[in-house]
């Protein structure tokens, strides 16, 4: 063990019960904690949604509170700003199986009794889009985060994402617009073919461009 990173002996004794070592190491995890934290930079809600963001955020992590999420996401329902900043808090909690692959059980039970609130909200396109976050998608997807990824690698679908949200909140305005075209048809509704529907719209966009 003359050679071993520090990183490596973590590895080893993190599991293992000699509590005065798990105390040093239990030190290290939270210097790691914050050096991930510095190093990441995440898609945030800035001016007039910041504080609507942090209020989401901190009722999110209150699952008690189902009553409470209904309201917000009524809100949302008919304010572009709040629902934008509703789907990147849990895009936020996602970023978090970049260091760890435990799923919150509880956001995810959370979602499953919001179902159809969200799904009136966001179609389904964003319930589905939402509980994919609470379980860091499947294995196989390009969204599945892990720890060897690099940071350039989980910023690109940090801002795939956010790009993601954006289209999802302008069904807010419950009048279809350019942005929430790409994901909504004119009735602001889920397309029955998602291909037919984008061929429509680049075959729409391409005959008004000159």
């Amino acid at each position: 063990m003359y050679h071993i990173k520090l990183e490596e002996l973590y590895d080893i004794f993190v599991n293992r019960n000699c509590y005065w070592i798990k105390e040093i190491f239990s030190r290290y995890s939270q210097q790691q904690g914050h050096k991930f934290k510095q190093n990441i930079i995440l898609p945030t809600p800035l001016f007039e949604g910041s504080q609507e963001y942090i209020n989401m955020n901190k009722t999110l992590d209150n699952n008690e509170l189902v009553y409470e999420m209904k309201n917000l996401i009524e809100r949302c329902s008919n304010n572009q700003h709040a629902s934008y900043c509703f789907i990147m808090t849990f895009v936020h909690h996602y970023v978090n199986f970049y260091t760890t692959n435990k799923c919150n059980d509880d956001h995810v039970q959370l979602i499953e009794k919001l179902q159809t609130d969200l799904n009136k909200c966001f179609e389904p396109i964003g319930y589905k889009l939402l509980v994919l976050l609470c379980q860091n998608f499947s294995v196989d997807s390009y969204y599945h985060l892990n720890q060897t990824m690099s940071l350039d690698m989980l910023h690109r679908r940090l801002l795939a994402l956010n790009i993601v949200a954006i289209f999802l909140s302008f069904k807010a305005y419950k009048n279809s617009t350019f942005l929430s075209s790409i994901l909504f048809d004119e009735r602001l509704k889920m397309p029955k073919n998602y291909v037919e529907h984008l061929e429509n719209l680049y075959m729409f966009t391409k005959s008004h461009i000159k």
